[in-house]
């Protein structure tokens, strides 16, 4: 039985004058859910968040994120305000109103209104896959792993170890591990699997999404349907379109790079944060942000906090322009080079070369050493955070940390101009020649062929190369451009 006004399970029964009590609205009912007194849902006027509870002996409201109390009116009797770990900088904290403290359920830390830490805990990765998606369990002491299901004690070894789950029906890797029936849920496709990879529930839904064409979508529970992130459209797992809604570009910075927000029905810019109703009218028109830090244009949009954050340097800088956390662009502790990306709901930048992760303070997250490719045994690798790959610029192999091959390729000859002077580009997956321009599969087949050039001036052909933003020619004997 839920209660009739907030839907929700948890409430207490009175005995003695035969009616329940929620304990979340307050409200009193009878077992035919008629109304004695009805009190409606009150979100904490503090931090907005919906995770109040009522308590019946002081006929007031407690704010479990941010430690609020309030009364029905709205009225803030002792105020408080919204706190991230000051030892992990995790968001994942609530208040314990008997202890009189804060806990972090990321990193199992403890700290007090004044933010002085009382019990300290440092263990920040699952050393099994390698994760930071950590819960600690104060009731039992010791880490879960979200990811993989592992259980971790509190010097960080493993009490019960598992492997990284990939899903048997997708094949992707965004699954979640469930304490509920020991196996995880794919957030993708829905399926469901148990811990030695057989199958309990399998869905088949389609490959992209039928709209927009992209792979960005994820399984509702609630209805049973998929949730496209960037065009919005909801479809059933035939294909079959329950809400249509197509894709756009964002008007105000020209990108691609909107997103459906299902809790305010509304799309927004991931650059420029511009902000669009339903139907693709603009709502806030922003420009597309520079970082004032480090004068870069490669910053996100974080559309809960309602802030920009820098992918290359991790300053948090408002709408208004004005530092929040100002920080600068820092070599990796490992490799020493400088294309690390900022990883702003981890709070953590990643190498783009070796794949070490390591925190603003240079200390590791993930120490990683530098690595070639296992192919054509070369030094122009970059690392793919999302799949945990490495990608050979070169050949276009993909291997993993730990030496084993995705995807193998041999290093190619042009067949244009015979020279071994080629890349190979993910984003379109072929070849392209950087002496002759020339453009090829895998299989050696054109794609568009072009014809080796001789520089104008000085006649040579070896030291002309294809420019490949500009489409032209460039000598570095001469310097000529044609």
């Amino acid at each position: 039985m839920r209660c009739p006004s907030c839907s929700k399970v948890a409430y207490i029964f009175d005995s003695r004058n035969n009616i329940y009590r929620c304990k979340y609205c307050g409200s009193e009912f009878q077992q035919n859910q008629e109304f004695l007194i009805e009190r409606t849902p009150l979100d904490c006027p503090s931090c907005r968040s919906q995770s109040t509870m009522y308590i019946y002996k002081d006929e007031v409201y407690h704010c479990r994120i941010c430690g609020t109390i309030f009364n029905s009116t709205g009225e803030m009797l002792i105020e408080r305000r919204k706190q991230n770990c000051p030892n992990c900088r995790s968001k994942a904290v609530n208040f314990n109103f008997s202890k009189n403290f804060y806990r972090c359920y990321s990193c199992g830390s403890v700290f007090d209104t004044s933010r002085e830490i009382l019990i300290r805990r440092d263990v920040k990765t699952c050393p099994s896959c390698e994760r930071s998606d950590l819960r600690y369990s104060f009731q039992n002491n010791y880490y879960l792993c979200v990811i993989c299901g592992s259980i971790i004690n509190n010097d960080g070894v493993c009490i019960r170890e598992r492997a990284f789950p990939i899903c048997p029906s997708c094949n992707r890797k965004h699954s979640k591990f469930r304490k509920e029936f020991d196996g995880y849920f794919c957030q993708d496709c829905g399926s469901i699997f148990d811990v030695d990879g057989t199958l309990i529930i399998e869905r088949t839904p389609p490959e992209r999404c039928p709209s927009c064409t992209r792979k960005y979508y994820r399984f509702v529970v609630e209805n049973d349907t998929y949730l496209c992130s960037h065009c919005g459209s909801i479809f059933n797992e035939e294909g079959d379109f329950i809400i249509y809604r197509s894709s756009f570009k964002c008007i105000c910075c020209n990108r691609n790079e909107i997103r459906f927000r299902k809790e305010t029905q509304q799309y927004y810019c991931q650059n420029c944060g511009s902000i669009y109703n339903l139907g693709g009218d603009v709502v806030i028109e922003r420009s597309s942000p520079i970082c004032p830090s480090c004068s870069r244009k490669h910053s996100a949009y974080v559309v809960e906090d309602d802030h920009y954050c820098c992918l290359t340097c991790g300053s948090v800088y408002g709408v208004d322009g004005e530092l929040i956390i100002e920080r600068i662009i820092t070599s990796c502790p490992s490799c020493n080079r400088k294309i690390s990306n900022y990883i702003f709901s981890k709070d953590y930048y990643v190498c783009g070369c070796c794949g070490s992760i390591y925190n603003p303070d240079r200390t590791f997250v993930i120490e990683r050493k530098r690595v070639s490719c296992l192919s054509c045994k070369l030094n122009t690798n970059f690392y793919v955070f999302d799949e945990d790959t490495y990608n050979c610029e070169i050949c276009g192999s993909i291997f993993t940390y730990t030496k084993q091959f995705i995807k193998e390729r041999p290093r190619p000859h042009c067949p244009s101009c015979t020279y071994r002077t080629v890349n190979f580009l993910f984003r379109k997956n072929y070849y392209k020649c950087i002496k002759c321009g020339s453009t090829f599969d895998e299989a050696g087949k054109f794609i568009e062929r072009r014809e080796p050039r001789s520089c104008p001036k000085c006649r040579t052909i070896t030291a002309v190369n294809f420019r490949v933003r500009t489409q032209d020619y460039r000598c570095s004997d001469c310097k000529v451009i044609f």
